[in-house]
């Protein structure tokens, strides 16, 4: 069997496994484009297509409805991974100095971090070819989102699909590497400031990302309220909590080590 008559096997046998998603998810919204509304200009008029019509309006108001819940939980996943656990994860390998409780936390963040973008690709898609199929076969996805230019037509998905794919790929590598020399010469290498430098600067752009985001919603809706409004106050005062929180673990553990090495050189 050639490589191109398999691919298609490959992708049914990957469907087939999946839980079943009919309970939730109509055939037509997985496997169908979503209806612009614009096709029911042509149709007519007349009184008998009143309930079709008002069969298309429902319908519609359910997507953005739907569409609005996965949007709102896009948001809050990667807003808990950027802002809470990824710098908690940071702290816990400064604080208490176990490597493996930092790569613990970071490998779960990095996993909600990769869910939370699955979601935000398939609420970015104008059509909604697959549906939480994104989460399972992200290979298939992956080759639908590059067909989608719509999907990178504004600053926060282009953004964040550059962040998502440092945090996974280059972070992990870099702190893979400076463990390993850590257990040849005990001490931080090269490749173990770039480890924390470039941590430091995607949680920062992570944080930016997400106010571009709000932004994006209240640009969106054309409602304050709705948008950058509501959560904007609540995003703020977190981003502002933990930085604070970071910089004054900075501080303590700086002065604790600086006073560490001064009574041993005494």
């Amino acid at each position: 069997m050639s490589i191109k008559n398999a691919r298609p096997l490959a992708l049914s046998i990957c469907l087939l496994s999946l839980p079943p998603v009919s309970a939730i998810y109509s055939p037509d919204l997985i496997l169908s484009p979503r209806k612009n509304g614009k096709e029911n200009e042509n149709h007519d008029s007349s009184p008998f297509a009143q309930n079709h019509n008002d069969g298309n309006e429902s319908e519609k108001e359910f997507e953005d409805e739907d569409e609005e819940r996965y949007r709102n939980i896009h948001g809050i996943i990667m807003s808990v991974v950027v802002l809470i656990m990824f710098p908690l994860g940071a702290l816990a390998m400064r604080v208490l100095g176990r490597w493996w409780l930092h790569a613990m936390l970071q490998a779960l963040g990095m996993l909600l971090l990769l869910a939370g973008f699955g979601i935000g690709v398939f609420v970015a898609k104008e059509e909604r070819k697959v549906s939480s199929l994104v989460l399972f076969c992200f290979t298939e996805a992956w080759k639908l989102i590059l067909r989608r230019e719509q999907l990178f037509n504004n600053v926060h998905t282009i953004l964040g699909t550059v962040l998502v794919g440092l945090f996974v790929t280059a972070q992990p590598l870099l702190g893979v590497l400076q463990h390993l020399f850590y257990r040849k010469n005990q001490r931080r290498g090269a490749q173990g400031h770039a480890h924390l430098w470039l941590g430091r600067l995607l949680i920062v752009g992570g944080v930016v990302n997400g106010g571009l985001g709000l932004a994006l919603v209240g640009d969106d809706d054309d409602d304050d309220d709705d948008g950058w409004g509501k959560w904007g106050s609540v995003y703020i005062g977190v981003s502002v909590g933990m930085a604070a929180l970071y910089l004054l673990v900075l501080v303590i553990t700086a002065f604790l080590k600086r006073r560490a090495s001064k009574k041993v050189a005494v």
